[in-house]
């Protein structure tokens, strides 16, 4: 696969709390869980990445390959803990979207980096939503949920996952949905500001926002799920005219948290 461009969009930003309160454990089990040294993969999101991941290339008839640890991932791993409004401007087949897909992982399953302080509070009860224009059909966020990060646990599963990271939690699926023995849960939605609407969530993923009809209205109801501790992912291609090509080029103000 041919080496792709892919531009970031960082902005000071909302962010708050990452899933439920663990109100049947402990405050005791709670610090040892927090505090017992973590292994590699569970500390650093780029040695999963690149050393655990691997990929399917539908283009290439269906290939699979490991993570190419090219020299983008580094800073693409750095800027998803350190920012909490991230606007990625991709080309085609850079890998945004796996990337995507295994970072939602990560986070599910209790991967730890001290940059993004939320992530210090809790290994457990993460919310992780996957928005794209529709829920169904391709390119729906169904599709990306199964496609991708289903896809992607299974595999990960194939390769004894655990032997890399032994407390790497159990999945299940059911449409539209993930969930973690650990707690932690990943849901797909359309577009929309009511989509929105609920509980804290720790990652808001919103994928090809610049064909999307209600752009502003869902990125502005995003952002408040995460108000406290939360990041919000926004991938696309370039698109004129529409909202997302507004806050690559910055013609969005300051009102809306991006800078």
């Amino acid at each position: 696969m041919a080496k792709a461009t892919l531009t970031r969009k960082a902005g000071a930003g909302a962010s708050i709390l990452l899933g439920e309160v663990q109100a049947l454990r402990s405050p005791g089990a709670r610090l040892l869980e927090l505090t017992r040294p973590l292994n590699r993969y569970q500390s650093s999101f780029h040695a999963f990445l690149t050393e655990l991941c691997y990929s399917q290339d539908e283009a290439r008839g269906g290939e699979i390959r490991k993570f190419p640890d090219w020299a983008m991932f580094q800073d693409l791993c750095d800027d998803l803990m350190t920012e909490p409004l991230l606007f990625w401007n991709k080309s085609r087949r850079c890998m945004a979207t796996w990337t995507a897909a295994a970072f939602s992982i990560w986070l599910m399953a209790g991967g730890v980096d001290r940059r993004w302080i939320a992530l210090t509070k809790s290994i457990r009860n993460r919310q992780v939503i996957i928005a794209s224009r529709k829920l169904e059909d391709i390119g729906g966020s169904a599709y990306f949920l199964r496609e991708r990060v289903r896809w992607m646990v299974e595999d990960l599963e194939g390769r004894n996952i655990r032997d890399h990271w032994p407390d790497f939690p159990e999945f299940s699926w059911t449409f539209g949905e993930g969930r973690a023995t650990n707690g932690s849960r990943i849901s797909a939605v359309p577009q929309g500001r009511d989509q929105w609407r609920g509980a804290g969530t720790t990652l808001g993923w919103m994928e090809e926002v610049s064909t999307w009809e209600q752009a502003q209205a869902s990125i502005e109801a995003a952002k408040m799920t995460t108000q406290g501790g939360g990041h919000c992912l926004l991938i696309s291609t370039s698109q004129v005219g529409s909202f997302a090509a507004d806050l690559v080029l910055d013609r969005i103000g300051t009102n809306q948290g991006w800078r």
